[in-house]
């Protein structure tokens, strides 16, 4: 996203960074119906979307997945590789949404706030940073949508 003077430096940032919140979020709206897919126990289906980690659903998710497609070694292997990159990615993502952003002076930019440690994953350009996650959340949420299309395919 190139910085424009006509656009408000808040608005553009809080954009970037809704633009990662939805993208991590359809990306998990997909891992639940998958695990919803892969599990045969309505109680498990419950327990899974009362889980309030998304590591811990991603991790459950993980599980059901690898069980249900035990006879099915090439999605097993597409969805495995998925789901790592995707766990790779949650400190991008956490660097997004918890970081403490003010605006700098006297740019006016907008930053992480100099008296709060930064993000471990935080990178000095983080725009881009968080637009190249947006691209990867939305690549990997399309790979497993076509995946549970194999899947439903083949069952």
């Amino acid at each position: 996203m190139a910085a424009r003077e006509d656009v408000d430096p808040i608005a553009a940032h809080a954009e970037l960074i809704g633009r990662v919140a939805i993208a991590w979020n359809d990306l998990h709206r997909v891992i639940g119906q998958l695990f919803e897919e892969f599990s045969d126990s309505e109680a498990a289906k419950q327990r899974y979307w009362a889980v309030r980690s998304d590591a811990a659903q991603r991790n459950l998710a993980f599980a059901a997945g690898v069980a249900a497609l035990r006879k099915l070694p090439n999605l097993r292997q597409r969805f495995e590789t998925t789901m790592k990159e995707i766990d790779a990615l949650a400190g991008d993502r956490n660097a997004a949404l918890h970081t403490y952003w003010t605006r700098t002076f006297p740019d006016r930019k907008i930053g992480p706030h100099e008296q709060v440690p930064k993000h471990r994953q935080l990178r000095d350009n983080f725009v881009a940073q968080f637009t190249e996650l947006v691209s990867k959340l939305s690549r990997y949420q399309i790979e497993l949508w076509n995946l549970h299309i194999d899947y439903f395919d083949r069952t």
